[in-house]
């Protein structure tokens, strides 16, 4: 595949999914939010019971970006590319160029492995800590005797 139909693939692909990915992004903050805040004010919520609302806002952040394709196919609309690309289509506020998508990938992997880096040097001082410890006598402490010895 060359490399300009693979980069206007992934074009159409950035184009189409960041929408939802924007939108999904302020619902789920909204929804958890919400949530945090109703456990803030009711503390005595059992722990099966915060497990099951949690597991709920999850299950509903994840199709939440599914309901209007829901919505769209139940009234029978549906979108083209030729109906996209009239002039009454909406467009983005904020629209970055394709490169950016590399420049937050090179951070990404930068991140990525300062923090590898970070997680083996901690190891190596774990381990090095664990070997050069020396064990101290904790003197037992003072235990009853029992009424009954057998």
């Amino acid at each position: 595949m060359p490399t300009s139909a693979l980069t206007s693939l992934f074009e159409s692909f950035a184009h189409s999914i960041a929408p939802i990915t924007f939108t999904s992004l302020w619902q789920g903050l909204a929804v958890t939010g919400s949530l945090a805040l109703f456990f803030k004010f009711a503390p005595r919520i059992s722990a099966a019971h915060r497990f099951a609302l949690w597991a709920t806002a999850f299950v509903s952040l994840v199709l939440l970006p599914l309901v209007p394709s829901l919505i769209f196919e139940r009234l029978g609309v549906t979108t083209t590319a030729s109906s996209i690309a009239t002039p009454t289509a909406t467009h983005p506020w904020l629209q970055f160029d394709a490169r950016w998508s590399i420049v937050l990938a090179v951070a990404w992997l930068i991140a990525s492995a300062a923090r590898a880096t970070d997680l083996v040097f901690h190891v190596l001082r774990l381990r090095h800590l664990c070997c050069t410890a020396i064990p101290v006598d904790i003197p037992t402490l003072h235990q009853p005797k029992r009424c009954i010895e057998i």
